[in-house]
C-alpha cells in the first residue's frame, strides 16, 4: 500500500515524513486536551530490556500531538 501511494505522491512535490512512535509525557501534556480521552487507554513503555527507563513513553494513540510539534515549528 506504501509504495502505491508513494508512486501517486512523487509527481505532486509532497515531502516524506516520519513520527515517532513514543511520545514523553511532556509532549502529552502540551495536548493535554486531545490526550485526556485517550488517557484510559494510554500504553507507557517503562522497560528498556531488563532495566527501568529514568523517564517512562508513552505509544502515541493518534499522530495529533507529534505532527502538530513537528509542523508548527517548520512551516
Amino acid at each position: 500500500m506504501r509504495k502505491w501511494f508513494q508512486k501517486h505522491l512523487d509527481g505532486m512535490c509532497i515531502g516524506k515524513a516520519s513520527f515517532s512512535l513514543f511520545l514523553s509525557s511532556k509532549s502529552l501534556a502540551k495536548e493535554q486536551d486531545h490526550i485526556e480521552g485517550f488517557a484510559p487507554e494510554l500504553a507507557w513503555v517503562t522497560k528498556g530490556g531488563d532495566k527501568d527507563l529514568d523517564v517512562p513513553v508513552a505509544i502515541r494513540p493518534t499522530s495529533k500531538v507529534i505532527m502538530h510539534l513537528y509542523y508548527s515549528s517548520s512551516l
